[in-house]
Formats: structure tokens, C-alpha cells, sequence
């Protein structure tokens, strides 16, 4: 599994000569917990700025009170305890090399923000080497809706926002889908809101569970309704609630636990030496 980075940028202005000021990902790599960041970069040329763009962003309102600049150092303002600052943004750059070396970027307008974010590190000769293919979130919630409304399983709302054609907005697709987007245009929540809607329509699940000890066969009960029972119970406790949109997911996310029990009554079942009750 390659990396993925669910990205976001607030940027001074939306062509190329706005600067970003506000980095917000989410590194998502094999077998690990997911790793926030938060980054604010003070802007050189404010005297090119849209008003329009900083006000969406709340620049001032998020901003004016910041003081210190690192040098040579960033902040990770998504750390616990960690101080508001800007970081030094030549240090940034090549850090935030590393991290897209090789990852794909997902963002709720991949073309803006990986545009944005190759600006940022050419600036400071760093360079932009993430997987050349982008995924754009919006673009990937509308295909799946799409997809649902294929199969004849779209609510209400659902229809309504298809109905509307193009162009699309990505909040309200996310919104039909269950996604609720929270604190618009702050980088962090919108690159959380990316995530969301990416782990949604695929259906992610981790591949670790977090304080979770390992369980082994001869730790289930042997009569088939209490193995199906302890099975289901934790699943529960290992992931995360499947997001349900409306009653049919319900019955359908419930299918595919008891289907997920079954199966695993018959691979013991199918053990030598372990039959069933």
C-alpha cells in the first residue's frame, strides 16, 4: 500500500502568484495510526493579496495575535502543547519534500492544492515528488453517488443533489453521503473532511487496532451462536462504526458483520480437530 497524504492549503490569493499559508495533512502509511500536521507560513507579499481570499480563510481573525518566527524550525501545531507560530518556511519545504516523496495527494480540489503546494517548494528549490496522479475527493464522492444511484440505492437527498447536475459541490455531495463538514476553510478540518469522505467511499478500515490485544482461535467459545456472537462483539470494538446514511446501509453494514462471523465459523470448522457445536 502506498502512502497517502489527505492534504489541504489557505492560500493568499487563488492564482499563482497567492501564497499558502496554511498547510493541513494527514499521513496515512501501511500498518500505522494516521499522523496529523498543522503548519502556518507568514506570507512575504501581503501586498498582493485578495481580501476576498484572506477573509474565506480568516486570516486575520486566525493570525493577527501570532508573533514568533521559528527559524530553522517548524511547529506542528497539530501536536498537543505545541505553541502558535510560524514556521521557517525553507525548513517547511524540505520537510514537507520527505513527507509527498512518493505519496499520493488526496484533496477535496487536487489540481489547487497540489499546484499550490509545488509553488511552495520550488520556491524554496525543494520539489514536489508525489505520485504524479492526484486524487480529487469532490470528483470521487460525485462517481460514487453516481454509482449508487445506479444500483437503485440513493435516499431521498441523495437524488435532490444529483438532480442539480453539474457543477458539483463537494460539501453537499459529502453532506448526502453522511460527511459533515466542519470548520470550512481552516486547513486541518478540511484536510480531516478529505479523509472522511476518502474512508467512505472505499470502505477503509485500519489494519491495526490501537490497544487491542491479539486474539486467538482457542480464545472463542466453541458452540457456533456464541462464536458468531463474540465475533461481531469484536468487531465492534475494533473498528469504527461503519457511517450509516439511511436504513438500508444499516441492514447492509449488519449483513456484512454476521456474513464476516459465518465465515470465520466456517475456516474453524474447517480446521482439523475443531468441529463445529
Amino acid at each position: 500500500m502506498t502512502t497517502v497524504v489527505f492534504v489541504d492549503t489557505e492560500t493568499t490569493r487563488l492564482d499563482d502568484d497567492g501564497e499558502v499559508w496554511e498547510i493541513g495533512a494527514i499521513v496515512r502509511e501501511p500498518d500505522h495510526p494516521d499522523v496529523r500536521h498543522r503548519y502556518l507560513v507568514r506570507p512575504q507579499r501581503m501586498h498582493r493579496a485578495d481580501p476576498e481570499a484572506l477573509a474565506i480563510g480568516r486570516f486575520h481573525e486566525r493570525t493577527d495575535h501570532i508573533t514568533e518566527v521559528l527559524r530553522g524550525a517548524v511547529a506542528n501545531l497539530a501536536e498537543p502543547g505545541v505553541p502558535e507560530a510560524w514556521s521557517c518556511p525553507a525548513t517547511l519545504a524540505a520537510l514537507l519534500e520527505g513527507m509527498f516523496d512518493g505519496a499520493v495527494l488526496t484533496a477535496s480540489n487536487a489540481p489547487f492544492d497540489h499546484r499550490k503546494l509545488a509553488l511552495f517548494l520550488t520556491r524554496f528549490e525543494c520539489e514536489l515528488n508525489a505520485h504524479y496522479r492526484p486524487v480529487d475527493s469532490g470528483g470521487v464522492s460525485w462517481g460514487y453517488l453516481h454509482g449508487r444511484a445506479a444500483a437503485g440505492r440513493v435516499t431521498p437527498q441523495q437524488r435532490a443533489v444529483l438532480a442539480r447536475g453539474l457543477p458539483w459541490s463537494s460539501t453537499d455531495v459529502a453532506a448526502a453521503l453522511g460527511v459533515h463538514r466542519q470548520n470550512v476553510h481552516e486547513a486541518l478540518p478540511d484536510a480531516e473532511f478529505v479523509r472522511d469522505v476518502h474512508d467512505l467511499v472505499t470502505g477503509w478500515t485500519p489494519a491495526f487496532s490501537v490497544g487491542t490485544p491479539a486474539v486467538r482461535l482457542d480464545d472463542f467459545p466453541l458452540i457456533r451462536d456464541d462464536l458468531i456472537r463474540a465475533t461481531l462483539d469484536l468487531l465492534t470494538v475494533t473498528y469504527a462504526e461503519p457511517r450509516i446514511g439511511d436504513e438500508e446501509d444499516g441492514r447492509y453494514a449488519d449483513e456484512r458483520l454476521i456474513d464476516a462471523a459465518r465465515r470465520l465459523v466456517a475456516a474453524a470448522d474447517a480446521r482439523p480437530n475443531r468441529g463445529g457445536a
